[in-house]
């Protein structure tokens, strides 16, 4: 018995699965950066309202204050280099017998999974970033 095959198929499924799995990982791994970026943005947005009024009710210099702050209740530590880095800067005027503190937070996330792009050259490692600007009004008199 011959057996004659309409369609000569042999290897196409390994040519598939080569050529469509890089894709199918490299979503996955953006998916999974994305989903840590958010949660800890969420995290962030919750802390730096506490990290706001710990600074004006402290007696220190308020950009130490508030960064301090902001490191402790992240747990990251201040020089450590990571995924995740979070700082605050903070600016100060007079307008009208009231103190207002701007401060500026800022998170940044480096995508773990597409950091291999700056080893080769290519280009720089992506980052996501969060910034939140708070203005706070408060007399020294009160």
């Amino acid at each position: 018995m011959r057996y004659v095959f309409l369609k000569d198929e042999e290897g196409q499924m390994t040519t598939e699965l080569v050529i469509i799995m890089p894709a199918v990982l490299l979503a996955l791994v953006i998916i999974v950066n994305l989903g840590m970026f958010f949660a800890e943005a969420a995290r962030f947005d919750r802390i730096v309202c506490e990290v706001a009024r710990i600074m004006v009710t402290s007696a220190v210099d308020p950009s130490v204050a508030a960064s301090t702050t902001l490191h402790d209740s992240l747990s990251y530590p201040a020089g450590k280099r990571g995924p995740y880095r979070a700082s605050v800067v903070v600016s100060a005027r007079n307008e009208l017998g009231l103190q207002p503190r701007t401060l500026q937070f800022r998170l940044e996330y480096e995508l773990f999974g597409l950091s291999f792009l700056a080893q080769t050259g290519i280009a720089h490692s992506p980052v996501l970033r969060r910034t939140k600007t708070l203005t706070v009004y408060w007399s020294s008199g009160l």
